[in-house]
Protein backbone atom coordinates (compact mmCIF):
# COMPACT_ATOMS: atom_id res chain seq x y z
CA UNK A 1 0.00 0.00 0.00
CA UNK A 2 0.85 3.45 -0.83
CA UNK A 3 1.44 6.13 1.37
CA UNK A 4 -1.24 8.20 -0.42
CA UNK A 5 -4.07 7.78 -2.22
CA UNK A 6 -4.33 7.17 -5.89
CA UNK A 7 -5.88 9.41 -7.85
CA UNK A 8 -7.31 10.16 -11.47
CA UNK A 9 -4.97 11.51 -14.11
CA UNK A 10 -6.95 14.40 -14.91
CA UNK A 11 -9.50 16.91 -13.89
CA UNK A 12 -11.72 16.17 -16.14
CA UNK A 13 -12.56 12.31 -15.41
CA UNK A 14 -13.99 13.73 -11.75
CA UNK A 15 -16.54 15.62 -13.60
CA UNK A 16 -15.01 19.05 -13.58
CA UNK A 17 -13.02 20.99 -15.84
CA UNK A 18 -10.66 23.23 -15.16
CA UNK A 19 -12.04 26.68 -16.19
CA UNK A 20 -14.53 25.73 -13.18
CA UNK A 21 -11.37 26.60 -10.90
CA UNK A 22 -10.54 30.45 -9.50
CA UNK A 23 -7.06 30.98 -8.90
CA UNK A 24 -5.46 33.71 -7.08
CA UNK A 25 -1.47 34.04 -7.18
CA UNK A 26 -1.84 36.91 -5.15
CA UNK A 27 -2.70 34.82 -1.84
CA UNK A 28 -1.56 31.47 -0.80
CA UNK A 29 -3.75 30.97 2.63
CA UNK A 30 -6.90 32.68 4.23
CA UNK A 31 -6.88 33.06 7.95
CA UNK A 32 -9.44 32.06 9.97
CA UNK A 33 -10.70 28.88 8.09
CA UNK A 34 -10.92 25.43 8.95
CA UNK A 35 -8.69 23.26 6.07
CA UNK A 36 -6.77 19.71 6.20
CA UNK A 37 -3.68 19.79 4.72
CA UNK A 38 -1.26 16.86 2.62
CA UNK A 39 2.59 17.00 1.70
CA UNK A 40 2.98 16.77 -1.21
CA UNK A 41 7.02 16.03 -1.10
CA UNK A 42 8.94 14.29 1.81
CA UNK A 43 9.52 16.30 4.66
CA UNK A 44 12.62 17.99 5.18
CA UNK A 45 15.66 15.55 5.05
CA UNK A 46 19.55 16.28 6.62
CA UNK A 47 20.99 17.11 4.07
CA UNK A 48 18.54 19.54 3.98
CA UNK A 49 16.34 18.63 1.13
CA UNK A 50 13.02 19.27 1.22
CA UNK A 51 11.23 18.62 -1.98
CA UNK A 52 12.37 14.63 -2.97
CA UNK A 53 9.67 12.34 -3.79
CA UNK A 54 6.42 14.71 -5.38
CA UNK A 55 3.62 12.24 -4.93
CA UNK A 56 1.88 13.75 -8.59
CA UNK A 57 4.97 13.10 -10.69
CA UNK A 58 4.83 10.58 -12.85
CA UNK A 59 7.97 9.72 -13.01
CA UNK A 60 8.37 10.28 -8.73
CA UNK A 61 10.80 12.65 -8.89
CA UNK A 62 10.51 15.83 -10.79
CA UNK A 63 8.59 18.40 -8.90
CA UNK A 64 6.40 20.94 -11.44
CA UNK A 65 4.20 23.61 -10.07
CA UNK A 66 1.35 23.49 -12.52
CA UNK A 67 1.21 19.57 -11.79
CA UNK A 68 1.11 19.63 -7.95
CA UNK A 69 -1.64 22.39 -8.05
CA UNK A 70 -3.59 19.81 -10.64
CA UNK A 71 -3.40 17.07 -7.95
CA UNK A 72 -4.47 19.53 -5.64
CA UNK A 73 -8.17 20.28 -8.02
CA UNK A 74 -8.15 16.83 -8.33
CA UNK A 75 -7.70 15.66 -4.55
CA UNK A 76 -9.83 18.41 -3.22
CA UNK A 77 -12.66 17.72 -5.70
CA UNK A 78 -12.62 13.63 -5.34
CA UNK A 79 -12.05 13.36 -1.50
CA UNK A 80 -13.63 16.56 0.18
CA UNK A 81 -15.79 17.68 -2.42
CA UNK A 82 -14.24 21.21 -0.68
CA UNK A 83 -15.37 24.22 -2.00
CA UNK A 84 -11.23 25.01 -2.51
CA UNK A 85 -7.61 24.83 -1.43
CA UNK A 86 -4.24 26.91 -1.16
CA UNK A 87 -1.24 25.15 -2.38
CA UNK A 88 2.22 26.22 -0.77
CA UNK A 89 5.90 26.03 -1.88
CA UNK A 90 7.87 26.75 0.68
CA UNK A 91 11.00 28.00 0.56
CA UNK A 92 13.03 24.84 1.30
CA UNK A 93 11.45 23.56 -1.30
CA UNK A 94 8.62 21.06 0.53
CA UNK A 95 5.14 21.63 -1.11
CA UNK A 96 1.92 20.88 0.72
CA UNK A 97 -1.79 21.62 -0.02
CA UNK A 98 -4.61 22.81 2.53
CA UNK A 99 -8.23 21.65 1.90
CA UNK A 100 -10.62 23.88 2.80
CA UNK A 101 -14.17 22.58 4.32
CA UNK A 102 -16.62 25.21 4.24
CA UNK A 103 -17.81 27.61 1.49
CA UNK A 104 -19.18 30.02 4.08
CA UNK A 105 -16.11 30.02 5.54
CA UNK A 106 -13.94 31.20 2.43
CA UNK A 107 -15.88 34.79 1.61
CA UNK A 108 -15.35 35.34 5.36
CA UNK A 109 -11.98 34.74 5.94
CA UNK A 110 -8.54 36.88 5.47
CA UNK A 111 -6.16 35.83 2.04
CA UNK A 112 -3.10 36.83 3.16
CA UNK A 113 0.76 36.36 1.15
CA UNK A 114 2.66 33.98 3.78
CA UNK A 115 6.05 34.65 2.17
CA UNK A 116 5.96 30.99 0.05
CA UNK A 117 7.77 31.01 -3.17
CA UNK A 118 6.26 32.06 -6.70
CA UNK A 119 3.58 29.83 -7.92
CA UNK A 120 1.38 29.03 -4.14
CA UNK A 121 -2.09 30.19 -4.58
CA UNK A 122 -5.51 29.89 -3.42
CA UNK A 123 -7.67 27.88 -5.50
CA UNK A 124 -12.04 28.14 -5.32
CA UNK A 125 -14.45 25.15 -6.86
CA UNK A 126 -16.83 27.49 -9.14
CA UNK A 127 -19.44 24.86 -9.97
CA UNK A 128 -22.57 24.95 -7.51
CA UNK A 129 -22.19 22.46 -4.46
CA UNK A 130 -24.56 19.42 -3.98
CA UNK A 131 -27.43 20.52 -2.09
CA UNK A 132 -27.33 24.04 -3.32
CA UNK A 133 -29.71 26.23 -5.48
CA UNK A 134 -28.55 26.36 -9.21
CA UNK A 135 -29.97 29.87 -10.02
CA UNK A 136 -29.08 28.92 -13.73
CA UNK A 137 -32.13 26.36 -13.37
CA UNK A 138 -34.47 27.21 -16.11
Amino acid sequence: PTKYPTLVPSFEATGGEEEDWACDRSTNFILDVSYNQISLTDDCKSNNVCDANPIYAEDGKTNDIEEAVTYCKNYCYEHFGCPGFFFQKHMNGHEICGFFMNEVDIGSGTPVWHGHQEGSRVCTLELPFEGSADTNAS
